[in-house]
């Protein structure tokens, strides 16, 4: 489910669960949606938050309190690991890290 799914959306797809909160991660944007009867937790990504926030995100739930907490880690480093990935991307993937925003994929050539 993606970050702005209405409550109704959240409600018909994780309401049939009975829990009191519901996480899941990788979306690359996290956030808390407090609904009448459950929680909602995106937990984030490691890396590649799209949400403008370059550091590492992760949830803490304890009891009722739900929070997302971010932590710094060596950005210019794992960019300069890209080469290693052989992500094909490598160029997007290290703009996304260094903006902490998305960045659009270049067209694979067929």
């Amino acid at each position: 489910m993606p970050a702005n799914a209405s409550d109704e959306e959240l409600d018909r797809v994780y309401g049939v669960l009975g829990s009191k909160h519901v996480v899941y991660g990788h979306i690359h944007r996290p956030f808390v949606r407090r609904l009448s009867t459950f929680t909602v937790v995106n937990s984030g990504a490691v890396s590649l938050s799209y949400d403008g926030d370059r550091r590492a995100a992760y949830a803490l739930i304890d009891g009722d309190h739900v929070e997302i907490r971010r932590v710094d880690y060596d950005i210019e480093e794992e960019i300069r690991l890209l080469p290693r990935s052989d992500d094909p991307f490598a160029e997007s993937t290290a703009e996304t890290l260094r903006t902490g925003k998305y960045v659009q994929l270049p067209a694979v050539p067929s």
